[in-house]
Parts: C-alpha cells; sequence; structure tokens
C-alpha cells in the first residue's frame, strides 16, 4: 500500500512538474512575440484619427495629438462615449504591458478600439505608477514592456542620469504649456502692463523640467532673453535679460492657477488649465509649440527597452 501510495505521489508530482513546464514554455512563447513588429504596430494604432478626436475631445485641450490625422466626421461626444463604453478581452492576444502614470489615460481604450478593429491580436494592459521615476525604472528591469508617460526632455535626463537603454518609438501627444491671465486678453496687453514704473508677476511651475519648459515660452513671447547654451533645459539663472519690467516667481505646479487673480499671468499647463475652465486655444495668451515635425523635446512618447528592438 506504501509503495502504490507513493508511486501515485511521484506521478501526481511529476504530472504537476510537466503542467508548470508547459505554462511556462507557454508564457515565454507568448512573450516571445512581444518586440518591435508589435511595438511598430502600436504606434501606428496610435497615430491614428480616432485616438486624436477622442483625445481632443475627451482632455478638453489639455492634451493635442503630436501627429498628423485626418478628420473622422464624427459627433465628437458621442464617439468618446462610444470609446469609454467599448470593452475589450485579452483572450487569444499578445499582453503589452505598457507603464503610465497620472489619471488621465483613457485615450488608451481608443488605441485599444483600432487594434481590434485592425484585428491585430494586441491586447494593452496598463501599469499604472505613482511617481514619474518609476516606469523608466521598471521598462529597464523588464517588469513592462513599453511606457508612456513622459516627453523626450525628460527621458534623455533620465537616461544620462541612470544610465538606462531606452529608446523613443513614436511620438503620441503634448501637454501644452500656455500662458494665462485674469487681467489681460492679449500678449501685447501683458507687455504694455510692464511700465518702467509697474513691475508685473508672472508665476511659472518651481519644478526642473516644466520650469524650463516655461522660461522657454516666456523667451518665445518676447518678454525675456535666455542664454541659449542652456539648450531646452535653461534654469533661472540662464535668464540674461529681461525685455519687459517683469519679475518671473517659481511656484508649485499645482498652485498657479490660483494666482491668476495675483500675478499679471501665469504660465499652467493643460491638465490643470482645464480643471478651471480654461481652453488653451480660447483662453491662452500664448502656447507652447504643438509642431508635429518631432523636434519639440516636449512631445509625450511611448518608449521601448533598446535590445527589445533587435529584429
Amino acid at each position: 500500500m506504501k509503495k502504490t501510495l507513493k508511486r501515485i505521489l511521484s506521478l501526481t508530482l511529476a504530472a504537476v512538474l510537466l503542467v508548470g513546464a508547459f505554462a511556462f514554455t507557454s508564457c515565454g512563447a507568448n512573450n516571445d512575440k512581444v518586440g518591435k513588429e508589435t511595438y511598430d504596430k502600436i504606434v501606428d494604432a496610435f497615430q491614428t484619427a480616432p485616438v486624436a478626436v477622442y483625445m481632443l475631445e475627451k482632455y478638453k485641450e489639455a492634451y493635442f495629438p503630436a501627429f498628423e490625422y485626418e478628420d473622422l466626421g464624427v459627433d465628437p461626444a458621442a464617439f468618446v462615449e462610444e470609446i469609454d463604453n467599448y470593452k475589450s478581452s485579452k483572450d487569444d492576444k499578445i499582453v503589452v504591458k505598457v507603464g503610465v502614470c497620472g489619471s488621465s489615460n483613457q485615450h488608451w481604450n481608443a488605441v485599444q478600439k483600432v487594434l481590434d478593429d485592425q484585428n491585430a491580436g494586441i491586447y494593452i494592459e496598463l501599469v499604472e505608477f505613482t511617481a514619474y521615476n518609476l516606469p523608466n525604472q521598471a521598462l529597464a528591469n523588464g517588469e513592462i514592456h513599453l511606457n508612456s508617460f513622459q516627453h523626450k526632455a525628460y527621458l534623455q535626463k533620465e537616461m544620462d542620469a541612470q544610465g538606462y537603454d531606452l529608446t523613443v518609438v513614436g511620438d503620441t501627444l503634448i501637454a501644452p504649456l500656455s500662458l494665462y491671465s485674469n487681467k489681460v486678453d492679449t500678449l501685447d496687453e501683458l507687455k504694455a502692463l510692464a511700465t518702467d514704473t509697474n513691475k508685473i508677476k508672472i508665476g511659472i511651475p518651481d519644478d526642473a523640467t516644466n520650469q524650463a519648459r516655461a522660461i522657454k515660452l516666456l523667451e518665445s513671447a518676447g518678454l525675456i532673453e535666455v542664454d541659449p547654451a542652456a539648450g531646452y533645459n535653461p534654469e533661472m539663472k540662464h535668464i540674461t535679460g529681461y525685455l519687459y519690467n517683469v519679475e518671473i516667481i517659481p511656484t508649485t505646479a499645482d498652485t498657479l492657477p490660483s494666482l491668476l487673480d495675483d500675478y499679471a499671468a501665469c504660465t499652467i499647463n493643460g491638465t490643470y488649465a482645464t480643471q478651471i475652465g480654461l481652453i488653451p486655444s480660447q483662453d491662452a495668451l500664448i502656447i507652447e509649440s504643438q509642431g508635429t515635425d518631432g523636434n519639440n523635446p516636449y512631445v509625450n512618447i511611448i518608449v521601448a527597452r533598446t535590445e527589445d528592438l533587435a529584429e
């Protein structure tokens, strides 16, 4: 009896190991399919009119597409509702884990709808991170396949600091920084406020990346001069001249909307602006460049590990 029991246990253990080995092999085979060809399909799906239309309507211009697209000829509000109600399934699909930050990632459902309409056999699984330093770390460690939360300038800064070997595989959107005012309606009127006897205050974000963007925006507005050697990452110390009587005050980004009644103007990103009912194209004195030529360092991107892109 003991020998029979022992034999049964041995056979059972062998069966468990065999099933485990088969499951591991199957998982590995599925993962082997995740690479450049899959990533290219995801990028192509992202850079389509349905995703563009969804973003513009859903986020009320907090985000702009960083790619060319044709008009869909649909009612935007109805289209957003359709995408928001769309449900996909990961059955018989390659699962691709995409790292994201923040709460405004619903446009990935539009990407999923496009992939499904194309019978691409790809399922996007979003992996949410609570801090901006985590998605690149997770990607470098192979915990996720792609990430999509940052712009090019931030990625370069991370790679320089951490030594990550990561590659941009596609442009997605730009969340433009814009200059707003409750005191004037145009940039010329703002400049007219800054007289010899009246120094005006302009609030900008105090975090390094967005502060650099704000300084470049104020430079493009003709309010200040900036040392060209600073490139796309200037700091306050790189301001070489004030063309108007202005005082630039760095402060926490999420408090800038509340300062519009106290300051002459503030540079506010799209997310915070739309939260108080501001629409960049209607209310901003000047909007950060939204070019689709790929040269804007503040264009958000999809990023992969370089080693995963080998053919």
